[in-house]
């Protein structure tokens, strides 16, 4: 080292680097614990994690501090087992940490690193359970944990909205569930990411999106399980108040059996998982198929009575028709053998005149009682006709819908889907497999084919 001539400390960049690490070391010669939020996380090829833990700022502000930390390949271990354990989870951009770490300089780079080596996870969780209190009160008091479900649910829907990403298994369930069904779905997907830094602007995205098609009656915001650090996302203000205002019905699957997240809260109807959501959705169209065809058939028989009802009332009416002409005809020539009783020689050409106005009274009433008794066979006929095709109308419709049904229940026949080829694999006690991961090496399995079953074992 040297010195200036007026009187200043010279020092090499090596010199000063040293100095600087020494100085770190006698200020901070054991482990320290800080804690922060973590930032810009990234993890190399070699297994090592990095990132910055910074000093939490309000929406919109810089951060205050930031440094930056290294988790080596041989502590990394030891601190995710801390993690699992107590169901955070693994380290991600946006969570709290108080992380036990030595503080050095190297030299080389001129940084500063905190050499992470362990990790508290109580203050993790104690911290997320906090701000979930905070953010749920807050939202309770403003009445947003409400509005959406007061929306009215479509009683039959077919259009959804699937906010999730694509190709995880929550997707995978889902769609799978719905296909089972046999119903005609329309699914419209906003793929997008569910855990991270990123995945709470987009999961606000993917739901804005879905709300302006208007033909979408719902929207379903699916998750398969994790831990409480994976699912903390749900509880994020952004996402939660973006759900409160939705327009339509909000449906969330979020695979947790324990906890339940801010977005279930302020959702339309909250299930455990996304199969569950499915599950639900096929129901209400099944239960809504059911009440269409029990009105049809209330239709077509109360279409059958009243028809019945209205044949027997034109009835009724002819007969009385015919009995008050034959009462007239007969009332009439009553009078006539009277009159010709009482005067037979007095008043013969009278009878005679009198005969000759009954026998013309008699035909007139006989064409007027005809052409009444045709007039009124004329409109029974046109009733019946009229009642006939009205009500033969929903009768067909009710069976060619009945037909559509059979068709499509008979699609989904698993006989046919065996015999083009497909086969279904179960344990001994009749769990269907769907994950290579249910079967432990060992596992007995039978195999249904569509002639017959056949049984293998999983070997290591």
């Amino acid at each position: 080292m040297e010195i200036d001539p007026l009187g200043t400390e010279i020092y090499t960049a090596a010199e000063l680097a040293d100095r600087i690490g020494t100085s770190l070391r006698s200020e901070f010669p054991d482990t320290v614990m800080v804690q922060g939020e973590v930032s810009d996380l990234k993890r190399s090829q070699p297994g090592h994690v990095y990132f910055n833990l910074i000093e939490p700022a309000e929406p919109g502000k810089q951060s205050t501090a930031s440094l930056p930390v290294a988790l080596f390949n041989s502590n990394k271990q030891t601190v995710n087992t801390i993690l699992k354990r107590a169901n955070v989870g693994r380290i991600q951009d946006g969570m709290p940490l108080r992380i036990r770490t030595s503080v050095d300089f190297y030299a080389a780079r001129g940084t500063l690193t905190l050499a992470m080596s362990g990790v508290d996870p109580t203050f993790t969780l104690d911290f997320l359970s906090s701000e979930r209190e905070r953010l749920l009160q807050q939202l309770i008091s403003e009445g947003l944990d409400k509005p959406n479900g007061q929306l009215p649910m479509p009683p039959s829907p077919r259009r959804i909205g699937l906010v999730t990403s694509v190709g995880s298994a929550a997707y995978a369930d889902f769609t799978d569930e719905l296909k089972q069904s046999g119903f005609s779905w329309d699914v419209l997907v906003a793929d997008c990411r569910v855990q991270g830094q990123d995945a709470e602007q987009a999961i606000v995205a993917a739901i804005k999106t879905l709300t302006n098609y208007h033909d979408v009656e719902l929207i379903a915001v699916i998750r398969g399980g994790g831990s409480r650090g994976d699912l903390s996302t749900f509880d994020s203000e952004p996402i939660a108040r973006t759900i409160a205002k939705c327009a339509v019905p909000v449906l969330t699957g979020i695979g947790h059996e324990i906890d339940t997240s801010i977005a279930d809260v302020v959702s339309h109807s909250a299930y455990k998982t996304p199969t569950a959501v499915a599950v639900a959705l096929n129901e209400r169209v099944a239960d809504a198929l059911n009440r269409a065809e029990q009105f049809s058939d209330a239709i077509a028989s109360t279409t059958m009575r009243k028809l019945a009802e209205a044949e027997a009332q034109l009835t009724t009416k002819a007969t009385s028709w015919a009995i008050n002409a034959n009462r007239s005809v007969q009332t009439q020539q009553l009078k006539i053998d009277r009159l010709a009783t009482a005067v037979p020689q007095a008043a013969g050409h009278k009878l005679r005149n009198a005969n000759l106005r009954v026998d013309t009274a008699d035909r007139e009433i006989t064409r007027s009682t005809q052409r009444t008794t045709r007039q009124q066979q004329a409109r029974l006929a046109a009733l019946e006709t009229s009642l006939t095709r009205h009500s033969l109308r929903p009768v067909e419709q009710a069976e060619r819908h009945l037909t559509t049904i059979e068709n499509q229940v008979r699609a989904l026949d698993p006989q046919r889907t065996l015999a083009r080829g497909w086969s279904i694999t179960r344990t001994e006690d009749g769990t269907v497999l769907r994950d290579p991961n249910q079967a432990e090496p060992g596992t007995k399995l039978v195999t249904t084919v569509a002639d017959g079953e056949v049984t293998s074992t999983v070997t290591p």
